[in-house]
C-alpha cells in the first residue's frame, strides 16, 4: 500500500487508511451538506491531498456503495431507486464521488476501474437521484478507457449500468444510458 510522509513529523500514513479516515467522517456527518462540502475538513484533506490519496478516497466511497447494496434486500425498482433513503446512504459520500470523478487524472489502477464499474452494475436500477455522480463517473470512464483500454468483465458491468438506468425518452438517465452502452462496446 502506498505510503506518504505524514505532515507532522517523519512517521508515515497509509493512504488507504487515511482515505477510510477521511471519508468515514464525512459520512458519519448527519448533515447533507453539499453546499458546504468543500469547506469541511475531512474533504479539503482529501482535496489538497495527494492524487494517490484521491483515489484511495474515491475507491474507499465505491466501496460504500458496495456495502449499501448488499443492505438493499431484492432487485425490486422502488428499492434501489429509493437508494438514498436506505440505511447507510450518504450524501456526503455521494457529493464527495462527484467531485473526485471530475478529476480525470486519478491514478485508478485498472482493477480499481474495473471493481468501480463491477459495483455499480450490480444496482439493477439507477437513477441520478440517488446517485448523481454517475454522469462525471461516465465523463470519468471514458477518458480512463482511452488511456487504458477496457477489460472484458468492464465492458459486461458497463453494459450492466446502462441497462440499469431508469430511462425515461429524452431524460439524462437515457442520454447516460447511450454513453455508457457506447462504452460497454470499446475495443
Amino acid at each position: 500500500m502506498a505510503k506518504r510522509p505524514a505532515k507532522s513529523g517523519g512517521t508515515t500514513v497509509d493512504v488507504r487508511l487515511e482515505a477510510e479516515r477521511l471519508v468515514a467522517a464525512l459520512a458519519a456527518d448527519p448533515e447533507d451538506f453539499r453546499a458546504r462540502l468543500k469547506k469541511s475538513k475531512p474533504a479539503k484533506s482529501i482535496f489538497s491531498g495527494s492524487p494517490e490519496l484521491q483515489a484511495a478516497a474515491l475507491e474507499t466511497c465505491v466501496e460504500q456503495f458496495a456495502e449499501l447494496r448488499k443492505r438493499i434486500p431484492g432487485r425490486g425498482a422502488m428499492d434501489l431507486l429509493n437508494a438514498h433513503g436506505a440505511d447507510g446512504y450518504s450524501y456526503n459520500v455521494t457529493w464527495l464521488l462527484q467531485e473526485l470523478f471530475k478529476r480525470s487524472k486519478l491514478p485508478l489502477s485498472p482493477d480499481g476501474f474495473t471493481r468501480m464499474l463491477e459495483v455499480f452494475g450490480r444496482y439493477e436500477w439507477l437513477s441520478l437521484l440517488a446517485t448523481p455522480f454517475l454522469t462525471p463517473m461516465t465523463s470519468f470512464a471514458e477518458k480512463f478507457v482511452l488511456q487504458h483500454g477496457l477489460a472484458d468483465h468492464a465492458r459486461r458491468a458497463a453494459a450492466r449500468i446502462a441497462k440499469a438506468l431508469f430511462k425515461v425518452d429524452g431524460a439524462a438517465e437515457s442520454r447516460l444510458g447511450e454513453r455508457l452502452e457506447r462504452l460497454s462496446k470499446a475495443r
